[in-house]
């Protein structure tokens, strides 16, 4: 910022500069999807691409498992991360916190996944 005081001198003056960018940055939202159910051994996807950023900052993306049976998640950094539904019924919650590129990070969002019990039909056998 070059400024003139208007005193013509030489000298040295001191003052306040302010630069005023106009909009502050927000914090971005997470979306980790609707809650699902699904069956044992399913592959599952969470997926984080309903999160936005406010400023349209680019976004970085972290599950975590928060409940339930533990699953390995295929890439916990990606905007979508699968995982096999594990044998055992029940409840699976996850949290997604995305950061924006200024360090700026979301409220977790949750999701649940219920692993339903899986039952198999079989064929009625009858004695001739």
């Amino acid at each position: 910022v070059i400024g003139a005081d208007g005193d013509d001198d030489s000298g040295t003056d001191s003052g306040a500069a302010y630069v005023f960018t106009g909009v502050s940055n927000q914090p971005p939202i997470a979306d980790a999807g609707a809650p699902q159910t699904v069956n044992p051994g399913d592959t599952v996807t969470l997926d984080g691409s309903g999160s936005s950023d406010p400023n349209g900052d680019t976004l970085t993306y972290l599950w975590q498992q928060t409940g339930g049976t533990a699953v390995t998640l295929s890439n916990p950094t990606a905007i979508t991360t699968t995982f096999t539904a594990p044998s055992t019924t029940g409840v699976l919650t996850f949290t997604l916190t995305v950061t924006d590129s200024l360090g700026l990070a979301s409220t977790p969002d949750t999701v649940t996944i219920t692993v339903k019990d899986y039952l198999i039909y079989l064929p009625m056998i009858r004695k001739p």
